[in-house]
């Protein structure tokens, strides 16, 4: 073999080591910043999200009821609710606590409601909605998520029907239940 073939041969597997090397280098470097993104995600995953809204009642447009959900992909621990200005209920419920100033445990995906006031009582008005949660019951740092509901969204609302089936028909089995109570009596 000839010399210079030789050493063409030799150079030329010396720099496929060093191609080889810096490769490995490049692929090393990121199959870390893969690993650190996938952490990142799968963090963010496993989080709890509350928020609470003032919607429209199922049965009446003229109600309001307050609404807590989990939106997150994790349990929310020590879920408090304030709402400022505070909401003012009606006679009947005057004696009992506002709902929802401490739940203890929220599930992924859960959402409790109750009913909070009557519209006329919140039309006009910009309500401060804060609520603190913690990822895990023992933990001590707590997180806040705080933001304004303007019940202006609601003004002009018209509602034709029921926006649920499941109201229709149970409105029209007491519908069925009143008829038949004539016959049932004989007259």
């Amino acid at each position: 073999m000839p010399v210079f073939l030789s050493t063409f041969l030799g150079n030329l597997g010396e720099l496929a080591n060093w191609v080889t090397a810096f490769s490995t280098s490049v692929l090393a470097i990121l199959t870390f910043v893969l690993v650190l993104a996938t952490f990142r995600m799968a963090k963010a995953m496993a989080t709890p999200q509350v928020i609470a809204n003032i919607e429209v009642n199922q049965w009446s447009i003229l109600h309001m009821d307050i609404v807590v959900e989990n939106c997150g992909n994790a349990p929310a621990y020590n879920v408090n609710v304030e709402i400022s200005p505070p909401i003012r209920r009606k006679e009947t419920y005057k004696d009992q606590p506002f709902p929802f100033t401490n739940i203890s445990l929220l599930r992924p995906g859960q959402r409790i409601s109750s009913f909070a006031t009557d519209y006329s009582s919140l039309e006009g008005k910009s309500l401060k909605v804060k609520i603190c949660w913690r990822k895990h019951p023992t933990r001590k740092r707590i997180e806040t998520l705080s933001y304004d509901l303007d019940m202006n969204t609601f003004q002009g609302i018209v509602q034709i029907g029921k926006l649920n089936p499941a109201i229709q028909i149970a409105e029209q089995i007491k519908h069925l239940r009143d008829d038949w109570k004539s016959v049932a009596q004989g007259q």
